[in-house]
């Protein structure tokens, strides 16, 4: 017990230290700035879908008499909702939105960092991940994907430092943070399951992390009861159940339905990384050849990992599984990768230029490669930005 509690001890001075740092280092803070004003110019636009979360956070100020029934995802309507006393409902969404953005923004900096094991690519990572289409286009917007986007890097971020030794303590918090993500977007199941094999595998931590898992449902469904009785906890069961039925069945495929001839491309591995390469580089969809750029840059920063064996094994159980989902998901949806595919496409297109530089026996040093990298990424956010229009919600 001495022993657990010293290790939880020495793990909260350490991360103390990684924020104090954080605050400290001249990247944090260029990363805040042109993640800052990219939410600033692109603030607070709204879909179709946002009537369901709008719906949502209604119920929550006691304005509706029932959960929005299609989806579970309550934990940004319910953040948002918080700040209607000084702001319009869609302010409120943007600032919520715009705080996980930053969150995210400096996160896949960090996980950046400890698979290229290199502080000015991470850099280049968390800028490509702040310019790129789909922030740009949803990234503020009266959605939940950038809360999903935030628990996803955070799910993956554990998973790189599941190797570390840990207190029963932090599996107990690292389950029960990602157990509070799957109230912002059910995609967090994805990091869940890799996080449970990662335990399973390793051997530790399993019984901690399950229980934190289960812990925010529980302490949901005595809220919603308190909050609203039993009645708010039928419609909250219902929606979450609802939810959980439409993910299992699909987009535009159910298993009912039969295995029809779209099914097939389930299985086409490289259907994923042009939707995917898409959400990146916004090349016009009538221009496809266009995406093998950046699929070489994936598959060569894959390949640069081949000595780091669970690291390169990590990242393909992140990627695989979107060989199946990938036919029927939008690039908005293809990004809830960005936490590993960011840092393989900066990875590789590092090694491609080194290599390229080194072939023409010309003396290019790495940071050179880095100036080279910035300005081909500038191109690109100057294009995803000329693409999406400057927007700002009034509050």
């Amino acid at each position: 017990m001495l022993e657990s509690c010293q290790t939880t001890n020495q793990s909260v001075k350490k991360l103390l230290n990684v924020i104090l740092n954080a605050l400290l280092d001249w990247r944090i803070f260029l990363i805040v700035v042109i993640s800052g004003v990219e939410i600033l110019t692109h603030f607070g636009p709204t879909y179709p879908d946002s009537t369901r979360y709008i719906a949502q956070s209604n119920f929550f100020l006691d304005r509706l008499p029932s959960l929005f029934p299609t989806t579970s995802r309550v934990g940004t309507p319910m953040l948002a909702a918080a700040f209607v006393r000084f702001f319009s409902l869609g302010t409120s969404f943007a600032i919520v939105n715009s705080v996980f953005w930053l969150l995210s923004a400096v996160l896949i900096f960090f996980i950046a960092k400890k698979i290229l094991r290199n502080s000015e690519l991470a850099l280049l990572g968390a800028i490509l991940f702040s310019t790129s289409f789909p922030m740009l286009q949803n990234g503020t917007a009266v959605l939940t994907d950038s809360s999903g986007y935030f628990f996803m890097g955070l799910g993956i971020f554990f998973a790189l430092k599941n190797s570390e030794p840990k207190s029963r303590i932090l599996y107990f918090l690292e389950g029960f943070v990602l157990g509070v993500g799957l109230f912002f977007r059910d995609e967090v199941i994805l990091v869940i399951v890799l996080l449970v094999l990662l335990r399973l595998w390793k051997r530790q931590g399993i019984l901690e992390t399950v229980v934190g898992l289960a812990s925010p449902f529980l302490i949901g469904l005595i809220l919603v009861t308190l909050i609203r009785g039993w009645d708010g906890l039928q419609h909250f069961l219902s929606s979450f159940l609802h939810q959980v039925t439409v993910v299992s069945r699909g987009r535009k495929f159910s298993l009912s339905e039969g295995i029809g001839s779209e099914s097939l491309e389930i299985f086409n591995p490289l259907r994923w990384l042009l939707i995917f390469s898409y959400s990146f580089f916004a090349v016009p969809s009538i221009l496809p050849l266009n995406w093998i750029p950046s699929i070489i840059f994936l598959v060569i920063g894959l390949w640069s990992l081949r000595e780091r064996k669970q690291l390169a094994a990590l990242s393909l159980l992140v990627l695989l599984p979107a060989t199946v989902v990938g036919p029927w998901i939008g690039e908005r949806h293809m990004f809830y990768l960005y936490p590993v595919a960011i840092p393989l496409v900066i990875g590789g297109l590092s090694a491609l230029l080194t290599f390229f530089f080194s072939h023409l026996r010309l003396r290019i040093r790495e940071k050179h490669c880095v100036y080279i990298m910035f300005l081909i990424l500038l191109v690109m956010a100057a294009y995803n930005n000329y693409r999406i229009p400057y927007s700002f919600l009034p509050f």
